[in-house]
């Protein structure tokens, strides 16, 4: 209920688009009112979240990881459409909304986002985690597309890298769960290493670009200390 309408109108829009692209996504999408709150209904996918999957074997966890490297490079080959927002301008606003929560020198991130005039461009999904992929048993379904932009692989890929190590603190105290969340990082990072070429300095200047974005979803508050010193330094190296 706390949703705006217009985000819902927006990922309708976005999901249409990178659709239109090939990648997979729920179909039939529309937005209904259900009992005075508007709704985005999709079609019924029969299966499990990846994460599901990961939890309830552990064993395939580092499998699983694998796979969501897979699936994230394969949306690199679909066409990019620049109807979709730019990856550099959706981490600026997140910076800001970041700076305006909680200090102006959080904007001196923005100056460190890196340049992308001369990268490749691929469609990115922002938020791809194994809780956004619904394995069906012909097709494996990415949902949650609110955050998709055209940008650099790079980025992604530490945002997703972001995404796995802030779930493996979700559930530090749970000690069947913990050891099944390292088992499928590693599984992803290992894959998407070895299937993108990067090397850790490739990724390494998004770390604190993407970490500051993710403050502004009021995520890791409670390491604002080490990512401020984290950004000063990143800035004292320029």
């Amino acid at each position: 209920a706390d949703v705006p309408a217009a985000w819902l109108a927006e990922e309708v829009r976005l999901t249409d688009i990178v659709e239109s692209c090939g990648a997979v996504v729920p179909r039939r999408r529309r937005i209904e009112t259900v009992d005075g709150v508007e709704m985005m209904i999709t079609e019924r996918i029969a299966g499990a979240s990846m994460l599901l999957r990961a939890l309830a074997d552990p064993v395939e966890a580092h499998e699983l990881g694998q796979r969501l490297a897979h699936i994230q490079l394969e949306l690199t080959a679909v066409p990019v459409s620049f109807a979709l927002p730019s990856q550099h301008d959706r981490l600026a606003s997140k910076i800001r909304r970041t700076a305006m929560r909680h200090g102006d020198e959080w904007m001196a991130a923005i100056d460190l986002i890196p340049d992308h005039a001369d990268a490749e461009l691929v469609v990115c999904h922002g938020d791809l985690h194994p809780r956004n992929v619904i394995m069906a048993e012909s097709r494996d379904v990415i949902v949650d597309w609110f955050d998709t932009s055209r940008g650099q692989l790079a980025a992604d890929v530490v945002r997703s890298l972001i995404l796995l190590d802030d779930s493996i603190g979700e559930f530090a105290d749970d000690e069947a769960a913990r050891p099944a969340l390292m088992a499928f990082r590693r599984g992803y990072e290992e894959a998407v290493l070895a299937l993108t070429g990067f090397e850790p300095g490739d990724l390494e200047p998004w770390w604190i670009v993407q970490r500051v974005a993710r403050l502004s979803e009021g995520i890791g508050l409670d390491r604002r200390a080490s990512f401020a010193e984290a950004l000063a330094g990143a800035i004292n190296r320029r």
